[in-house]
Formats: C-alpha cells, sequence, structure tokens
C-alpha cells in the first residue's frame, strides 16, 4: 500500500510545471546582457512560441538576430513588433537604430522611423540627433533640416552637448559658418573625454577658413599625433 501511494504521489507531482513565457523573457533579457546572444535567440524564439502576439519578444529576438550576423531575419522580427504593437514608440526606435547599424533598408525608412519617434515625442532630442547626423552625413545636401535637427538636439542634451557638438561643427563648416563651427568643435575637444580625432583635422581647416594659420598648424600636428597613419593633410590646406 504504501508503495502504491509513493507512486501516485511521484504520477501528481513529479511533472515539472511548464516555464511561463515572462520567466522566459526575463532570462533572455538576462542571456543578452551577458553577451550571450545565442543563448538569449533561444530563450526569445520559446516565447513566440508560446505566445506568438507577444511583441516584445519579436523586438528583442530581433536584437539578439542582429547580434548574431542573422540580420535579415533581425529585422523581420523588427517589422512583426511593430505590426503586433504599431504605438510602440520604442519599437520604432530600436529598428531605426538597427538599419543605421546593420545597412540594412533605404535612407528614407530610417529617417522615417526616427520621425515617428519624434512626431509622437518619444525621446525627441535622441531622434533630432540620429536624424539630423543621417541627413547631414548621407544625403545630398540637406545640410538646412541637419543644422535644424542638430540644434535642437544640442540644445537638450545635457551631458551629451559636447559629442552632439562635433556633428553640428561638422555641418557648420560644410554651411560655411566658419566661426560656428569652430566653437563647436572646440567644444567637443575641450569637454569630450574621447574626442573624435577628427575634430583636431576639421578645426585645422576651421581655423583656415578664420586666417589662424598658427591655429591651424597646431590642430594639424594634433591630428597627424593621433593618426600618424594619415601622413599628411593636405588635402585640407
Amino acid at each position: 500500500m504504501l508503495v502504491g501511494m509513493a507512486l501516485l504521489m511521484l504520477t501528481a507531482g513529479g511533472a515539472a510545471p511548464e516555464e511561463g513565457v515572462d520567466a522566459l523573457m526575463e532570462r533572455g533579457k538576462a542571456r543578452y546582457g551577458r553577451a550571450d546572444y545565442e543563448g538569449a535567440l533561444e530563450e526569445f524564439t520559446q516565447v513566440t512560441q508560446k505566445d506568438p502576439k507577444r511583441a516584445e519578444a519579436y523586438l528583442w529576438r530581433g536584437r539578439a538576430r542582429g547580434r548574431c550576423g542573422l540580420t535579415r531575419w533581425a529585422m523581420a522580427d523588427l517589422d512583426r513588433a511593430i505590426e503586433l504593437d504599431p504605438k510602440n514608440m520604442e519599437f520604432y526606435s530600436w529598428r531605426g537604430d538597427c538599419r543605421t547599424t546593420w545597412g540594412i533598408g533605404n535612407l528614407d525608412d530610417t529617417i522615417a522611423d526616427y520621425t515617428k519617434a519624434i512626431d509622437n515625442r518619444f525621446e525627441p532630442d535622441k531622434h533630432y540627433f540620429f536624424r539630423g547626423s543621417l541627413l547631414a552625413v548621407y544625403t545630398k545636401g540637406d545640410l538646412e533640416n541637419a543644422l535644424a535637427d542638430l540644434n535642437k538636439a544640442v540644445a537638450a542634451a545635457g551631458r551629451d552637448e559636447p559629442h552632439r557638438r562635433y556633428w553640428r561643427g561638422l555641418v557648420r563648416m560644410k554651411l560655411d559658418d566658419f566661426k560656428g563651427a569652430l566653437e563647436d568643435l572646440s567644444k567637443h575637444i575641450q569637454e569630450t573625454p574621447q574626442p573624435e580625432d577628427t575634430a583636431w583635422l576639421f578645426r585645422g581647416y576651421v581655423n583656415l577658413r578664420l586666417d589662424k594659420a598658427a591655429e591651424a598648424d597646431a590642430d594639424f600636428r594634433d591630428y597627424l599625433k593621433k593618426q600618424p597613419s594619415a601622413k599628411t593633410v593636405d588635402g585640407y590646406r
């Protein structure tokens, strides 16, 4: 009789309960945070199998897939996340970032994602910066709109202001606003913990245009110390 009761207890309580999707999500995020992207991918895939309409799972699986080099599948996941939850502006932000990082899709699509976030007031200063940088670097001559975005980004930047000034300095330089460019590039160099090496190169160019030859020479020397492989700055003199 006792053996029978023991077998009954084992039968009733021996099967482990199925793990919930919330636990799987948290474990996947933890593995992602430890850079275990393949493990995170497995966890998030389980979530999508158990709850196919959980948009957050597709977002995180897309990020994990991207880290694993599966960028096409990653974008499909990010698209699916937005399809399931089109009012979540964080999803548009991540899709725009991933498009920029992985070089997937066209520039207009990336700008559209950042614009969606801006229009819905989701971290607008960050997205003004991203959109302005894209307009400045990758489009043909849309410098005025780039400057308008970067002005807003710098005004609201807080501790990140000196870094954003580097990009605004480049746009001002291209627009021949050399005094403004000098101000931005100098602040970037002085206040950013790790300034861009090219900040000295561009500031040297700007100083030349402002007839500050000695300052320009000093900037060019500093740049060549940081980038000895460059050997020359003749193209900027």
